[in-house]
């Protein structure tokens, strides 16, 4: 093979791996590299046995294929960086929720509420969140309570809804996320149970915290650390 680079002359190429990659269309569940052997009949390469693709494997070729992410500043905010995810913190605040005029949360539409300390992250271009109980930057070994929202799954899942998708995930784009989380209109529950640990529940919580400046952690539902929810290596 043969390819013109930009001063426009030829620079030889020669196969010298070669990865498979298995799975269904929706998901690779098994890469492995090859090296070509020569055909004894002198037809093409013949591939020789596979072996697992490795971290180091990948690195390099992410280097030599200059597609590592670029050297970048990162706020303290922000938990974790990567090609397929992005997860960051914010503090506890004050803001507005709004709820879909046919369902029982309408008589909270609109209104002020105190939040506790959340987690976003980002993957796939699919938003998931989780709350805090401390109001401090979490660590690995954090442990994440479930979202005490509606339109949001057990795992932190967001459905998306009327959300207005932003159409990118930069350092400075991340407060997009999150704001279009809270401007589009909740609509229902998405647990199998109850998302908060309120007496009256989901809209019990909310209606006795309208107006009010901070959110109990006693009303969060605790699950796992930080690790194990976003899969994060040691």
């Amino acid at each position: 093979m043969r390819v013109y680079v930009e001063y426009g002359a030829a620079a030889p190429f020669e196969l010298v791996k070669a990865i498979l990659l298995y799975g269904t269309k929706d998901r690779i569940r098994l890469a492995t590299v090859h090296s070509p052997e020569p055909d004894p009949n002198g037809g093409p390469p013949i591939l020789g046995e596979g072996r697992p693709v490795t971290r180091e494997f990948v690195e390099r070729l992410s280097r030599d294929l200059h597609s590592e992410l670029p050297a970048s500043w990162l706020p303290e905010h922000i938990l974790v960086w990567s090609h397929s995810l992005v997860a960051w913190w914010e503090p506890a605040r004050v803001r507005p929720m709004f709820f879909e005029q046919t369902t029982d949360g309408k008589m909270l539409d609109g209104k002020l509420f105190p939040h506790p300390p959340l987690v976003f992250a980002v993957q796939h271009m699919r938003l998931s969140v989780w709350a805090l109980a401390e109001n401090e930057r979490p660590s690995p070994e954090t442990t994440l309570c479930a979202a005490p929202y509606w339109n949001t799954a057990e795992d932190g899942t967001v459905c998306h809804g009327s959300m207005p998708v932003p159409r990118a995930i930069t350092a400075s784009t991340l407060g997009q996320w999150s704001e279009a989380y809270f401007m589009s209109r909740f609509t229902h529950s998405n647990f199998g149970r109850n998302p908060c640990r309120h007496v009256e529940g989901f809209l019990g919580m909310w209606r006795d915290l309208a107006g009010k400046k901070t959110f109990p952690a006693d009303y969060l539902v605790p699950g796992k650390t930080l690790c194990a929810t976003l899969r994060l290596t040691a």
